[in-house]
């Protein structure tokens, strides 16, 4: 009877020791499957590292007390500097509090000369929230290592322009280096977060950010990563 005892125990002991065997193994997979470049989780926010060029704080954001518009905020998602970019027409992200009624001028210009590279304009945003400007939609190719200011003008009162509410930032095509390159091509849309933003290209990070926004509204994990970038950059709390 004794030895039928101990001959169940020392089953159940392997067993256990089995089970816990298999769940380590379980765990360590998970672990290297989370891995992203590195030791960074994904779970993780991702870091901006702002490049070492040091461009001068570029970026403007306005807002208006104007009893027509109601406290209405403009702000550009931008750092407080000239912000890399990887695409030759990449996508200018710019926050507006509430709809607005009236014209809308956009202006992307070379930094040093002033000259005009887009100059448009359009009436009327019909909903508050993230705005987007293809640069594609209009035709326009941003030159390497250029560096451009784009602005965007809500025009409060066409006789009195001083009180357009005004928005905008800077913007530098550079090539980015062939590892990164390479690593991008294959990366999913939540990896190229990580991998831009590490690599101080502000641009991509966060149209790749935006991207999961739009394709995952409901999704928790995906705006907190571009809250978290916006956080880094500087962008007021309400345009995040």
């Amino acid at each position: 009877m004794f030895s039928a005892m101990a001959e169940y125990f020392k089953v159940r002991i392997n067993s256990r020791r089995f089970t816990w065997i298999v769940c380590l193994l379980a765990l360590t997979r998970i672990g290297a499957v989370m891995a992203v470049d590195g030791n960074s989780s994904p779970s993780a926010p991702p870091v901006y590292k702002p490049p070492s060029r040091g461009a001068p704080a570029l970026r403007v954001g306005g807002g208006t007390r104007d009893l027509k518009f109601v406290d209405l905020s403009v702000h550009a998602m931008v750092p407080e500097h000239t912000g890399l970019t990887s695409q030759a027409r990449p996508v200018l992200y710019w926050y507006l509090s509430a709809p607005f009624q009236g014209r809308v001028e956009l202006t992307v210009a070379d930094e040093k000369s002033g000259q005009p590279l887009l100059e448009t304009a359009f009436d009327n945003v019909s909903h508050g929230g993230v705005q987007a400007v293809q640069l594609a939609d209009y035709g326009v190719t941003l030159q390497p290592d250029v560096e451009y200011q784009w602005s965007v003008a809500l025009v409060a009162d066409p006789d009195q322009r001083s009180k357009d509410i005004l928005t905008g930032g800077g913007i530098l095509l550079a090539a980015p280096s062939q590892e990164l390159a390479a690593k991008a091509a294959r990366a999913t849309e939540k990896e190229k977060v990580y991998l831009y933003a590490e690599a101080g290209y502000w641009y991509d990070a966060i149209q790749a950010a935006q991207k999961l926004v739009e394709k995952q509204p409901h999704d928790v994990a995906a705006a907190g990563m571009r809250a978290s970038l916006l956080q880094q950059a500087g962008v007021p709390v309400e345009a995040r």
